[in-house]
Order: structure tokens, then C-alpha cells, then sequence
């Protein structure tokens, strides 16, 4: 009978306990859903945002396309080891940059006819080394700065002939090259070494010629998604923060940066060489020379040290060097009106005046103390 008692009474307080604890029970199955509800709003609403941006960038995408102008899917370009430059231009080849045509003649070099004709007996003829900002893809070649150069440089020298033997992509090591594989048989009297601090001193690009010439891909390939416009025009930005945040916070710094200071420095040395090369060429056979240092169209202020260092290293080497930052600066241009489009950063017409404006001073000094000897 007592057992009997024991278990009604246990049976008592376990339900007076449970009575008693309801309201905390009931809490805490409130709290539980109300977790779960917010979980699934922050999953809606994260789903949804998800959704509008691929939308938003789909538009972006669509008008970015309708709104610029396409380029040729063919390259100009081909790779062989006929040459040490690795990379050349088709000869006598055509295709549009962003709607716009590009020729090349029967020596690989953009021109708007299909050969150089000989040299006059009284031709003053210039020769032009330089890479993707002289050869100027998606701007017409009536208005490049070579192009716009010759013309107002023959309103005092009507016998001027200005030769583009520019290829983008170069660095200095490929200007020489040029000049001893095509230029220096077009019997010049002036050398315009239009140099593009940016990236003239790096090897990377030259490397990458190299491989494909041989038959294997860069080291650095681009993925499909980089082909899309909208990245193109505005994702990249994004790419690049998070790649500096990773360099910054996550690499080993001290290994990456002993690896890029060494290959700086055999990009520098070898590069500034091949500007010294093109110097003596231009001394021995007692030509004209000009280094034209060509800014990049993004932050003109933060270019002025390296320009300031190769304009340092030219008056120290002998080097007639012209610092065009200085006057693009000073023009009050913005930077991004002088890109193509959204998509490439390379020089547009405006850029092209600006350049041929402040080149052509200096040439027309060179030609007339030329003509006075």
C-alpha cells in the first residue's frame, strides 16, 4: 500500500512541476520559433538579394553589349620563333577593335596601306617603337598620334614621313628587336622610342610570348567569367581588393615580396639595356633620338615616380627623354576621359591629340636643327 502511495505522489509532483513550469516550457518553444522564422527570413532575404544582383548584372550585361561596339573575335596577333620578339602582328591582315578598323601592311605594322613605299630623296623619316598605346586598337588611323604627328609636323616639313612599327604588348628588349629585324632597313633619321612606364620594365608579358611561341600556354590564363562586360567594366575592381587583402593579410609576405623585387629587377635592368642599345644605334649611324615617356590613363598623380626614375636614368644615359605626364597633368584632363570605353583602358582619340600636341614641339625643333647641318 505505502508503494502505491510513493508512486501517486511521484506521479503528483511531476505533474505539478510540469504544471508549474509551462510557462518557461511555452518561452522557450516561442524563442525556438521565432529563431527558426528569422533563420528563414535571413535565408529569403539573402536568396532574394542573391537573385536581384545576378539580375542587375544581367541588365548591366545586356546593355553594357548593345551599348559598345564589338571587336573581331580573331587575333591580330601570332606567336612563332622566326623572330626573338615571339609575338608579331599578321601581316596584311584586318580586323575591328571595338568597330574600328585595324590594318597591317606586308611587314606586320598598322598602317592604312598595304606597303612603305621607298624612301624619298629629300624624305625626313621617322620611325616609331612603342606598344598597345602607340598602335592605338579602336581608334581610326587617320587619328592616332603618329597619324595626327605627321600631319602637323608636315605643315613646316612638308617631306616628313612618320612609320608606326609599334606592337602591343612590347617592352623595350622587343622595341630593339624591332629595330634590328625591320626599322634600322628603313633607313630613318630619327628613332621616337615611345615608352610606356607602366609596364615596359616588367618581363611578364615577354615571358608569356615566349611560352606560346612554344607551344604552351601563359601562366597566368584568364577565366571564362573574365570575358563577361559586366566584369570587365566594374567587377574587376572587386577582384583586385580581395587579391591585395589576400596578399596582405594571407601570403607570405616576406617570400612574394623577395620574388617580385628580384623580378623587377631583371625586368628593369634588361629593359633599360635595350633603351641604351637603341641609343648607340641611333649615335653609330648618327640619327635622331627621342624617348617619349607615355602616361596610362588611370591616376596620373601616382605615375610620378616612376616617371621621375626613368627620366633620371635617361639624362643620366644620354637619353633624349620627353615627360608627357607632366603635361597631361597640367591639361586638367580627367583620366577616365581618355579610355576607349568602360571596358578597356587604352587611349582614345583625345588621348592620341594630346600626345601628337605635345610630341610635335620638340620633333619640329630636331627636324630644323637637323636641316641646319
Amino acid at each position: 500500500m505505502q508503494k502505491y502511495r510513493s508512486a501517486i505522489d511521484n506521479e503528483a509532483n511531476i505533474i505539478v512541476f510540469s504544471f508549474n513550469n509551462l510557462p518557461f516550457l511555452t518561452l522557450g518553444l516561442a524563442k525556438m520559433q521565432r529563431r527558426r522564422h528569422a533563420s528563414a527570413i535571413i535565408v529569403k532575404n539573402l536568396f532574394i538579394f542573391i537573385l536581384l544582383n545576378i539580375v542587375i548584372l544581367g541588365i548591366l550585361e545586356i546593355y553594357l553589349r548593345l551599348s559598345i561596339r564589338p571587336s573581331s573575335k580573331e587575333s591580330i596577333f601570332e606567336y612563332s620563333l622566326e623572330s626573338k620578339r615571339y609575338k608579331v602582328m599578321k601581316k596584311n591582315a584586318k580586323i575591328y577593335a571595338w568597330g574600328v578598323e585595324l590594318r597591317t601592311n606586308d611587314l606586320g605594322f598598322r598602317d592604312n596601306k598595304p606597303t612603305i613605299p621607298p624612301k624619298g630623296s629629300d624624305e625626313f623619316r621617322i620611325i616609331v617603337l612603342g606598344d598597345s598605346f602607340t598602335v592605338s586598337a579602336g581608334v581610326d588611323y587617320d587619328f592616332i598620334y603618329t597619324s595626327l604627328l605627321e600631319k602637323s609636323l608636315k605643315e613646316s616639313f612638308p617631306r616628313v614621313k612618320i612609320i608606326n612599327l609599334a606592337v602591343g604588348g612590347y617592352n623595350p628588349i622587343q622595341y630593339k628587336l624591332v629595330l634590328e629585324e625591320v626599322g634600322k632597313n628603313l633607313t630613318p633619321d630619327m628613332i621616337l622610342v615611345s615608352v610606356f612606364p607602366e609596364n615596359d620594365f616588367s618581363m611578364d608579358t615577354y615571358n608569356d610570348n615566349y611560352r606560346m611561341a612554344h607551344g604552351m600556354e601563359k601562366v597566368n590564363s584568364s577565366s571564362l567569367y573574365t570575358e563577361l562586360y559586366v566584369y570587365r567594366a566594374y567587377l574587376w575592381r572587386l577582384e583586385a581588393i580581395l587579391k591585395r587583402i589576400k596578399q596582405r593579410y594571407f601570403n607570405n609576405n616576406k617570400e612574394t615580396e623577395g620574388k617580385s623585387i628580384e623580378l623587377d629587377t631583371v625586368g628593369w635592368k634588361e629593359n633599360l639595356l635595350a633603351l641604351e642599345s637603341i641609343r648607340d644605334f641611333a649615335i653609330k649611324n648618327k640619327l635622331k633620338m627621342i624617348a617619349a615617356l607615355l602616361p596610362t590613363t588611370w591616376s596620373f598623380e601616382k605615375q610620378r615616380g616612376i616617371f621621375d626614375r626613368i627620366e633620371d636614368y635617361c639624362k643620366e644615359n644620354n637619353i633624349h627623354a620627353i615627360n608627357l605626364l607632366e603635361p597631361f597633368i597640367e591639361s586638367k584632363t580627367r583620366e577616365k576621359d581618355l579610355r576607349l570605353n568602360l571596358l578597356d583602358s587604352h587611349p582614345n582619340e583625345k588621348y592620341n591629340r594630346l600626345v601628337a600636341k605635345y610630341l610635335a614641339p620638340h620633333i619640329t625643333a630636331m627636324i630644323a636643327m637637323h636641316d641646319k647641318k
